[in-house]
């Protein structure tokens, strides 16, 4: 379903604006990523609200969007499957309570992740050229570093289901 509205979205701005350079293919991938960005937004705002967990869901969504946004990670094949995992999840992790341990525990192994494998992925994601991925893995730790300092559940378990996802089988 997005697929079909991006591409038919992207050959109405290709036409419509003659000097384009950016292919059909470039424009409908661009599309793709904003529509579920705000389909994601907008259902984790309106769940976050009934749920009475806005902040805390909004908290958890601004914080493994910016970890995720330089640290890279796995990608699902499916845009419904991405939107409809990632809005769960975001809901879910304002419901789990963490000891002040467990919090600190989910930290530490989230920095180590991150050390060990960040960025993943993100070769077609960014124009960046390699040399310089390493400083995504600095800003990365120092993203997740915060959690160190302030200490908040939401917070280390959004950096730590996002530093899962970084994890890539060799083969």
């Amino acid at each position: 379903m997005i697929e079909a509205i991006s591409n038919k979205l992207a050959i109405a701005i290709k036409s419509a604006s003659k000097n384009e350079q950016a292919s059909v293919a470039v424009i409908r991938f661009g599309l793709i990523l904003i529509i579920n960005t705000i389909i994601i937004v907008i259902s984790c705002f309106v769940l976050g609200l009934i749920l009475g967990k806005l902040a805390e869901v909004m908290l958890a969504l601004l914080s493994f969007a910016a970890l995720r946004s330089v640290s890279g990670g796995f990608h699902l094949k499916s845009n419904m499957a991405c939107i409809v995992l990632s809005v769960c999840t975001m809901i879910a992790i304002p419901f789990v309570p963490l000891t002040r341990t467990i919090n600190l525990s989910l930290t530490v192994a989230s920095l180590l992740l991150i050390l060990i494998y960040a960025p993943s992925n993100i070769e077609k994601q960014t124009r960046v050229p390699e040399r310089y991925f390493f400083a995504f893995k600095i800003i990365s730790l120092l993203i997740a570093s915060t959690n160190l300092f302030l200490q908040t559940d939401v917070m280390a378990l959004a950096f730590f289901i996002q530093s899962l996802s970084l994890i890539r089988k060799r083969r």
